[in-house]
């Protein structure tokens, strides 16, 4: 087990930022800046898990695999930008309270097990409005939503060439 508070680090190697496994646990509070040039944090086997509670700044994918599990409270003014997965065939688990003035730009289709957006909190299902990629959120479990907003960007060119986010 690993506490961690107001933990700030950048990693550009290529190489995993945060990785619990084995029966791992890494817990998060207060106000995290985590940088990764590809995936931040996984969570990967039967007892694992990586749980966050405070402002988060996270550049960077989420990836819960083998009955691991990512459990993430974003308070106001969190800010991340990345994509989720639960592993093939929705072997892990990713929870996401999003609160306040806080973001989340996906970069990549992206599945997740809960999503909680309330006061203001956004999703973005694309990076940007440039981006010519289209993604899709899928979420497997539930969605609970008071005040929160999913901002879709899409192209309309015709009837057969059009691309635009999915929920």
């Amino acid at each position: 087990i690993i506490n961690v508070d107001n933990l700030n680090f950048t990693q550009t190697d290529g190489t995993y930022g945060l990785v619990a496994s084995q029966g791992g646990t890494i817990s998060l509070t207060g106000e995290n800046n985590l940088q990764a040039n590809n995936i931040l944090m996984i969570a990967s086997g039967r007892n694992s898990a990586i749980t966050g509670s405070g402002r988060e700044t996270l550049v960077g994918h989420l990836v819960a695999q083998n009955n691991g599990a990512i459990n993430l409270n974003m308070t106001d003014g969190s800010y991340w930008s990345g994509a989720a997965t639960t592993g093939n065939g929705g072997t892990g688990t990713i929870n996401l309270a999003i609160e306040g003035d806080s973001s989340w730009y996906m970069t990549d289709d992206s599945t997740i097990t809960s999503l909680g957006l309330t006061n203001g909190a956004t999703v973005y299902l694309s990076s940007s409005a440039t981006d010519s990629a289209r993604h899709t959120l899928t979420i497997t479990g539930d969605y609970t939503g008071n005040a929160g907003k999913f901002v879709f960007y899409g192209d309309l060119n015709g009837d057969t060439d059009s691309s635009i986010d999915q929920l």
